[in-house]
């Protein structure tokens, strides 16, 4: 666990943490690589509150996407089922068909 400083808020810092990229070396002790790393944040605690409430909203909204896409997709995988079974026919226009 890290803990931030009086400069940075944890939220934030997450953020930065979660967006950079850091070399995935086993079980190695990253705190060299985040050291050499040099990170660009804004020195008031406000702003750095304010984009990551903007960050938090939108992983929220991500999150009910992602949700609602894995129910759209349990939804036709059902249907495609009962289309294989015949138990759900799909009806066709003459005017389609010509």
């Amino acid at each position: 666990m890290l803990d931030s400083k009086e400069f940075l808020d944890k939220k934030f810092g997450y953020y930065l943490l979660c967006h950079t990229d850091i070399p995935n070396l086993g079980y190695s002790r990253h705190m060299r690589e985040l050291k050499e790393k040099d990170f660009k944040v804004p020195v008031d605690m406000i702003e750095q509150q304010k984009i990551a409430a903007v960050l938090s909203t939108a992983d929220q909204e991500i999150s009910a996407l992602k949700q609602k896409l894995d129910a759209l997709k349990q939804e036709k995988k059902a249907l495609m089922q009962q289309l294989l079974t015949g138990k759900r026919r799909v009806k066709i226009d003459d005017k389609e068909v010509a």
